[in-house]
């Protein structure tokens, strides 16, 4: 899910395909260059099959992964995107803000 908000982009998970997430976003019109920050939601390969191709595209892209994800993981996502923070990240939604623990 692409989520765009003041003038940010930011990708929630990349699906378990890296040629899939390509494709979708070619289809859609997305340039992931143009992406601001990953999410990753979860620990597991069907979120986060794509960061190979963030990667390819921008490794400066900066992706946030839950605070308790485990040394493998994060190993993984450095290996893969480059960038991984462990984090609380703030999401805005309708003027109203809400901090939330990934």
């Amino acid at each position: 899910m692409l989520a765009e908000f003041g003038g940010y982009r930011v990708l929630f998970n990349t699906g378990p395909d890296p040629e899939a997430l390509l494709e979708n976003t070619r289809i859609l019109g997305i340039d992931l260059s143009r992406i601001d920050a990953v999410v990753v939601s979860y620990e597991h390969g069907d979120h986060m099959g794509g960061l190979e191709v963030i990667a390819r595209v921008n490794r400066s892209i900066p992706v946030y992964i839950p605070g308790g994800s485990s040394r493998y993981f994060k190993g993984w996502v450095r290996g893969h995107a480059g960038s991984c923070l462990n984090g609380n990240i703030i999401l805005r939604i309708k003027d109203s803000t809400r901090r939330t623990r990934l």
